[in-house]
């Protein structure tokens, strides 16, 4: 069962310190305090399991990284979406092939650029700025997350998402979800200590217990957590699972990101939730070519049937549809969205395999932006 990455059964032994942007010498303040300005540098972790510094700069219209699992950097130039659907997006051209960037500037990033490994279909990554323009505490990460593993291949549901809390004394457990996705648990997966890494204080250091070697990661307090999990093994992205449940007219907004399925590979998505309701819009362009437009819960092969919040969840929502394809039966399909109102959705859809057994058969992460 693959569980959290906290748990250290499946990360590499070699602890990987790296800086969280590619910094100037101290000679070169002078440049370094004007790209300052408008450039945003974050912490990331790619779906190969990565640890890459990211830094875009939105004036510029440009991005740069530096790759510290492959030891390769690299940097290029955007421009924003012309297709209105994906209005705020920035679209990158590689290799022939039109990638994503989503930024919420000073909260997250998430690209489908490969970023230094061909093996990398998405990365993500949470602000480092806000750690060096803050002095953060371990006491200040303290709270409970609900996450998501990430690492490009098929999962089941009990084995893809679950809990873990941090607390005020850099305590953390870790818990699994169950496969009907009802209920999950911040406790049975494993346990350690966390640290603030003392040459780089946006990295948090976890150490299992029993281990002497830390997984790396970066915490928002009080909205996101990212950890990688190394080589071959993606990432997990968790956001703070609240104490009461969220409403729906809470989450209202355009969220954009990039989603990847099993079948039809890699893509910008775009979930417009509505304040009440279940006439949600949604719009996916995959690399393929493929497109899916839902306009206010219906289009000629989709009929969104309901929208709710998963009544033993504070923070998920459940989205049931029924898809019509040619020659086919028509048949149901449900996907669950793990939000934090304002902010970041994950979203994840379930399908069954041949032996009626189901799968996770499309996963993403989305930043909202109207």
């Amino acid at each position: 069962m693959k569980k959290l990455i906290f748990y250290f059964a499946f990360v590499s032994s070699m602890l990987v310190l790296f800086s969280s942007c590619k910094k100037d010498d101290d000679n070169n303040d002078d440049i370094n305090n004007e790209d300052n300005k408008t450039k945003k540098n974050y912490v990331v972790a790619a779906s190969y399991g990565d640890l890459i510094s990211f830094s875009i700069d939105k004036e510029n219209m440009s991005y740069s990284f530096n790759n510290e699992t492959t030891n390769q950097t690299g940097n290029g130039s955007f421009v924003m979406s012309p297709n209105p659907r994906l209005s705020g997006v920035y679209e990158v051209n590689q290799s022939g092939t039109t990638q994503y960037i989503v930024e919420i500037p000073d909260v997250i990033t998430i690209t489908s650029l490969q970023l230094g490994n061909p093996l990398n279909k998405m990365a993500v990554g949470l602000s480092a700025d806000l750690h060096n323009s803050n002095t953060y505490t371990i006491a200040d990460f303290a709270g409970k997350y609900l996450y998501m593993n990430f690492d490009d291949g098929e999962k089941y549901p009990g084995e893809f998402w679950g809990g873990t809390q941090i607390n005020s004394d850099g305590t953390y457990t870790v818990g699994p979800g169950d496969e009907n996705i009802t209920n999950f648990s911040f406790v049975g997966y494993g346990n350690g200590n966390m640290s603030i890494d003392e040459n780089d204080n946006s990295r948090i250091l976890f150490y299992e217990i029993g281990s002497t070697e830390p997984v790396i990661g970066i915490v928002l307090p009080g909205k996101a957590l990212l950890i990688d999990n190394g080589i071959g093994n993606g990432f997990s992205l968790g956001v703070a699972y609240p104490n009461s449940p969220v409403s729906q007219s809470s989450l209202a907004g355009s969220y954009k990101g990039i989603l990847l399925t099993t079948g039809s590979g890699q893509g910008a998505m775009n979930f417009e939730i509505p304040a009440s309701g279940s006439g949600l819009s949604y719009y996916v362009k995959f690399n393929s070519g493929e497109t899916y437009d839902v306009v206010n819960g219906s289009s000629a092969t989709n009929v969104v049937n309901s929208f709710e919040r998963v009544s033993t969840l504070n923070n998920v929502f459940k989205m049931v549809q029924t898809i019509t394809l040619d020659g086919d039966p028509p048949f149901e399909s449900t996907a669950y969205f793990v939000m934090l109102p304002g902010d970041i959705l994950m979203y994840f859809g379930i399908e069954e395999d041949d032996q009626n057994n189901e799968y996770v058969a499309a996963y993403g992460i989305s930043g909202k932006i109207n």
